[in-house]
């Protein structure tokens, strides 16, 4: 919890005072984790509604989709692997269509079963229907995407490798890569005239920590005066504040959407996030953030398994426990709070 550098906690959701206007939905869920024993976790209704009701989903797809089928006797700890058929019955229990699916593949386990692995992931991914984001596959870190009328320019990338050959420097982004890009999301470059949103959505800071370090809060300031509206980071597998900066939004971490026990042994991290985004879609504003909110669930044990469950279902000491936690990372709606290292 200890704070490294200063910034200005803002709300979980927040309303800007923008006119009425049609809107779509953006839903960001954090790393997409293979599980012990390959268990697809059950989804409570709360997290299912509000995947159904996204015009569009991105997620960090924090493993190698490789193989067809989950291994009952499947234990992970450093290396990671994911089924296709555990990735497909993931989605389909959130009520993720996955047309409307963006996952990034920028991550540090990316590179866990070599180049290989990384072709044969982007391969199950497209014929899922899943658009892969992060690959470097040209000039231009961002893709292209659109949801309803509102069109989205998307860059990913990771800071981190665990493996650095033969991915790194071939298959994905690297945070070293996007720095020298810095200018093309910037006023008036051409970035700008074929999208309405920019976002931003690198796999980033240390894990364990709800506070970003000094060189992601630099990171993410240099994003905001490149032209990024929206920021949305994930890799501390914990949820991390909310700051504006230079008329962007950023969520510095947005946690895990599910993870393997070995893992989250600590209560903190089985605290999941799922940041929604309204963006106007109409008139000369759109592409501006109306709206966002960090809805916030958890990982719980059951008896069959493993569930993805809305505080409502937890214990009163350990739902205590987290909405406390939450308190100290974002403030009321109302208010903001400096925080000083």
């Amino acid at each position: 919890m200890r704070a490294r550098t200063s910034l200005t906690l803002r709300p979980a959701h927040h309303r800007f005072h923008l006119p009425p206007t049609r809107a779509v939905r953006l839903l960001f869920v954090g790393d997409l984790m293979c599980m012990r024993s390959d268990r697809v976790p059950e989804v409570c209704s709360e997290l299912h509604s509000l995947v159904r009701r996204a015009d569009l989903v991105i997620g960090n797809c924090e493993a190698p989709v490789v193989g067809d089928c989950p291994r009952p006797d499947a234990r992970y700890l450093f290396r990671f692997q994911m089924a296709e058929a555990y990735l497909a019955s993931l989605l389909d229990r959130l009520g993720v269509e996955t047309r409307r699916c963006a996952l990034s593949v920028a991550n540090n386990h990316i590179g866990d079963h070599g180049a290989a692995g990384l072709s044969e992931t982007l391969r199950r991914l497209r014929g899922l229907g899943i658009i892969p984001v992060g690959v470097r596959e040209g000039s231009d870190p961002s893709i292209r995407l659109e949801a309803g009328d509102v069109r989205i320019s998307l860059t990913a990338w990771t800071r981190w490798m665990n493996r650095e050959s033969p991915v790194a420097g071939v298959g994905v982004w690297r945070a070293r890569e996007i720095d020298r890009f810095g200018s093309h999301a910037r006023e008036g470059s051409a970035t700008r005239a074929r999208a309405d949103l920019r976002i931003a959505f690198p796999h980033w800071d240390l894990e364990f920590r709800h506070f970003p370090s000094a060189e992601t809060t630099r990171s993410a300031r240099r994003l905001a005066a490149a032209g990024f509206d929206l920021i949305v980071g994930h890799h501390p597998h914990v949820l991390q504040p909310v700051e504006w900066l230079a008329g962007s939004v950023c969520l510095y971490s947005v946690g895990n959407l599910n993870g393997p026990t070995a893992l989250l042994r600590s209560w903190p991290s089985r605290m999941l996030g799922a940041f929604e985004v309204e963006v106007s879609a109409a008139g000369p504003r759109r592409g501006q953030i109306t709206a966002y909110r960090l809805h916030r669930f958890a990982q719980r044990r059951t008896r069959s398994g493993v569930r993805l469950s809305s505080l409502s279902e937890l214990a009163p000491r350990v739902r205590r426990r987290l909405e406390q936690r939450s308190g100290m990372l974002y403030p009321g709606p109302s208010s903001q709070t400096p925080v000083r290292p």
